[in-house]
């Protein structure tokens, strides 16, 4: 009787959850031949095959919109499916609310966002965040502006009569950062932070070029590579490092191979000589809106467990699970309501079942959902009496614990918590930690 009224109560959360949904997944199954605004309210967008944006068509993409990529068990990595804009793809959002591509199997790698011969003049990436797929410029000059570019097989491919403006950007965790495939290739790449790729800049073929006031550093095998016969002057550059020596490690060319142009990398600067680095892209900051926390944990509990009015350790060893869903109105606030059931067992077995109102405070992040945050945690719960057969319990909680995101609707929650709970009989206090999983969705 006791686990059905759990099950139940999850059941009901889980349904209150998913009518406070916005509207989407909306899944597009079609070429996009006319003019086409994907609104927050739609969103996911989800692309489970090559799409194209016709020519003549304008694909607007609104603030804080996620659009997935269905990567299909045994693809080959990184090949699919791709966005090809024929037409024009305008996509400007703010760090408030950044614009997502992504996949739909955290970690896994899509195929491309695909300039092909596109109308430049209406092209526009601004505050997007592209992970697992990459942008690829054929006879197309769209504008790249801090984005935040990463884990994909190749952040920005520029190629055939292509000059974007990349300027601003993040570009981390790819295999090549930025890539440069044909004579006529000449972007314009300023003020990037080009680093933890497998190689930060590669130079396969390039025409004429504007590199420059980018931090390009910690790239794992060269943060500069030339693979043309032909010089290129790449300095005012800041390779994190005032070592002519150290900066020399790290750049491939006529050097390393004489079949190979030399790269003038000097005068090369420090971070403070030219505009600053853009900051690094949030992952859902939301202030003015709600956002919809529904989290699901499994906990360890009891490393120790301590019993009133007794002065010593009683030995326990429990597990537990928790749905809660949260309301976070204010950046640095959280608020929520939900329940938990604990099994206990070991030299002091007992069974907790509560109704959780607690919150979370996020006081050493910037009031954001970023990538990595401590918060802190604390609330009240009442049990639920008909879960309790042999009487009531007040109960609360307090603990201090750290949030990393995964994808930009998932965290990961680790941290350490200590309850008290009072049933009729003795109250009981146990120390433990927690490991919880959580999902967020916005609401207007």
């Amino acid at each position: 009787m006791k686990s059905s009224w759990i099950f139940a109560f999850y059941c009901t959360l889980l349904f209150s959850f998913q009518t406070a949904r916005a509207a989407g997944p909306t899944y597009i199954e079609n070429d996009i031949t006319h003019s086409t605004e994907w609104s927050l309210n739609d969103s996911p967008y989800v692309i489970s095959n090559d799409m194209t944006v016709s020519p003549g068509a304008v694909l607007t993409i609104d603030p804080g919109v996620q659009v997935r990529f269905t990567v299909w068990p045994g693809n080959l990595a990184g090949t699919g499916p791709n966005l090809m804009i024929k037409g024009a793809l305008k996509a400007v959002a703010g760090t408030k609310a950044p614009i997502s591509f992504v996949s739909t199997i955290p970690g896994g790698q899509w195929g491309s966002l695909n300039f092909l011969n596109c109308d430049s003049a209406n092209s526009i990436l601004v505050e997007c965040k592209i992970r697992g797929g990459r942008i690829s410029c054929t006879g197309s000059s769209p504008t790249i502006s801090s984005c935040l570019i990463t884990r994909g097989k190749g952040g920005i491919v520029v190629s055939d009569n292509s000059q974007p403006q990349i300027l601003g950007n993040w570009i981390k965790g790819n295999n090549y950062g930025l890539v440069l495939t044909a004579d006529t290739a000449s972007p314009v790449v300023e003020r990037n932070v080009i680093s933890g790729n497998n190689y930060g800049i590669y130079l396969q073929a390039f025409h004429a070029h504007a590199i420059a006031h980018n931090r390009i550093f910690n790239n794992l095998k060269y943060n500069l590579v030339n693979a043309s016969a032909k010089p290129l002057d790449v300095s005012n550059n800041d390779f994190n490092t005032a070592d002519p020596d150290q900066v020399a490690k790290g750049i491939y060319d006529g050097a390393d191979n004489p079949g190979m142009g030399f790269l003038n990398y000097s005068p090369f600067t420090v971070a403070a000589s030219y505009p600053p680095a853009p900051s690094k892209p949030v992952v859902l900051a939301r202030p003015k809106r709600f956002e919809t926390q529904f989290s699901l944990s499994l906990d360890v509990l009891g490393m120790s467990v301590f019993s009133s009015p007794h002065p010593y350790l009683v030995p326990s060893v429990g597990v537990g699970g928790q749905a809660f869903l949260d309301w976070r109105p204010i950046p640095l606030l959280s608020f929520g309501i939900g329940g938990q059931y604990s099994y206990f067992f070991g030299a002091n077995t007992f069974n907790l079942n509560s109704f959780d109102i607690g919150g979370r405070i996020f006081p050493f992040s910037s009031g954001t959902t970023t990538e990595g945050e401590f918060y802190l945690q604390g609330g009240v719960g009442l049990n639920l009496l008909v879960l309790y057969p042999a009487g009531g319990h007040y109960h609360g909680y307090a603990g201090l614990g750290f949030r990393e995101m995964v994808g930009t609707d998932q965290a990961l929650d680790m941290g350490v918590q200590y309850d008290f709970y009072s049933p009729i009989g003795a109250s009981t206090n146990v120390i433990g930690l927690k490991l919880g999983w959580t999902f967020l969705f916005n609401t207007i």
